[in-house]
């Protein structure tokens, strides 16, 4: 890759998290009676960041400048990030009231998916390991110098105890009475299934770099991430359709975590398609973030137009026009080469 095009894959997570965090205090200071987006927004920046991270880690080993700068400080930064979202929703959860409870659930929920990514930014630290394999090793020959299998396993769980906290609480707060537990509820479902995306990527990620990925029904992992996507876009579309209007922001936001799953389906499709071949789908597969993002800020247009009449749909719009944020920041990671050798 070209100097400019490295730069560009960094500065656009980076800017993106500068834009979630900044538009998300101004909507928080200037709408305190209703600053559930407002809150949504700023900790969508633990997820960007955690991209940042994961796009940085990838471009420095691709850079040769493996000793010159510790790599792992991008991964623990990440972390301390995402461990702040998930302590922020605990403590807004601490403090019953509706803002607060519907507020808490979806800060809560872009923390785990912030865990997640950041395990992707840990575990690839080894990414070139990847193209190594291909030429040195035949496949299941287990690379000794790469995370071994107990070490993939350990990382895998991460994201996988994420996902399952997720749905636990979320559907604790499904059967609530509480209007507001359930409005959480929701969004913190959709939430958990792109966290549940991530445990695929950080899988066959892991098992790529030890050498023990098989390449039978590999394309079967971005079909399921693509299936996390239409349940959250269909599910998102029945609650901000059929739901009381108290829904509606988190019937769109589920819509727009959807179009999440598929840009990172992208992501998958992408190593995936360069393990021991490069398919045409691999080549394709960064334009699916561009896609999706596109898609969300055109929802989050027609949402703000609506907002004339309503201020839900206002409320709807910034949550949507966040997390298309996120679709469009998915484009650095998609973007970086797997495995860095084209």
């Amino acid at each position: 890759m070209h100097t400019g095009d490295r730069i560009f894959l960094r500065a656009i997570p980076l800017a993106i998290t500068l834009y979630e965090v900044l538009f998300g205090f101004y909507t928080i200071l200037h709408y305190p009676s209703d600053c559930v987006p407002g809150r949504f927004l700023v900790s969508l920046g633990s997820i960007t960041f955690a991209i940042y991270s994961a796009v940085a880690v990838a471009l420095r080993q691709g850079e040769r400048h493996i000793t010159s700068w510790p790599l792992c400080i991008w991964p623990i930064c990440a972390f301390i990030g995402s461990l702040a979202a998930i302590l922020w929703g605990i403590i807004l959860l601490l403090h019953p009231s509706s803002i607060n409870i519907v507020s808490g659930h979806m800060v809560f929920g872009a923390g785990l998916i912030a865990i997640c990514v950041s395990t992707v930014s840990l575990i690839s630290l080894h990414l070139t390991d990847i193209s190594w394999n291909e030429i040195h090793l035949p496949i299941g020959q287990c690379n000794c110098h790469s995370w071994n299998r107990n070490v993939v396993y350990i990382l895998s769980s991460i994201p996988i105890l994420a996902t399952i906290s997720g749905v636990i609480y979320s559907l604790i707060s499904l059967v609530s009475s509480s209007e507001a537990e359930q409005i959480g509820g929701h969004a913190l479902s959709a939430q958990t299934l792109v966290c549940l995306s991530f445990v695929l990527i950080v899988w066959v990620l892991g098992h790529q770099m030890n050498n023990t990925f098989t390449g039978k029904y590999k394309w079967r992992y971005g079909i399921y991430i693509t299936v996390n996507g239409l349940i959250n876009i269909i599910w998102g579309l029945f609650t901000a359709l059929t739901f009381p209007s108290a829904f509606r922001t988190c019937g769109w936001g589920m819509v727009a975590l959807g179009l999440v799953c598929i840009s990172v389906s992208g992501k998958m499709h992408r190593i995936n398609g360069y393990w021991h071949d490069k398919s045409e789908l691999a080549i394709a597969a960064h334009y699916f973030p561009l896609v999706a993002a596109f898609t969300g800020f055109l929802l989050s247009d027609i949402l703000f137009s609506c907002g004339l009449h309503d201020i839900s749909y206002v409320w709807a719009a910034y949550a949507v026009g966040g997390l298309s944020a996120v679709c469009a920041c998915a484009f650095a990671l998609v973007a970086v080469p797997s495995p860095l050798a084209e």
